[in-house]
């Protein structure tokens, strides 16, 4: 069974992807790219999957440790 360490490095390497994807276009360019539109939707199904399959404790440790982040996000 792989950790939660491996699921949370398949994230930050998706989404490390997804910045080097798209550095440099326009949203406009973005929406024109079949290519680049579906290599950032699947590392997103990348991230999805692996979000998924971490532990509920470690989903319940990050919620602690960091839910005030998500609270003031949403609060602006």
């Amino acid at each position: 069974m792989r950790s939660d360490e491996s699921f949370l490095l398949d994230m930050i390497i998706a989404a490390q992807n997804i910045r080097e994807f798209t550095v440099g276009l326009t949203q406009e360019q973005f929406e024109a790219s079949k290519l680049h539109k579906s290599a950032v939707i699947r590392e997103m199904q990348v991230m999805g999957e692996a979000a998924r399959s971490i532990s509920q404790e470690m989903k319940w440790l990050t919620l602690k440790l960091h839910g005030h982040k998500l609270l003031e996000c949403e609060t602006g």
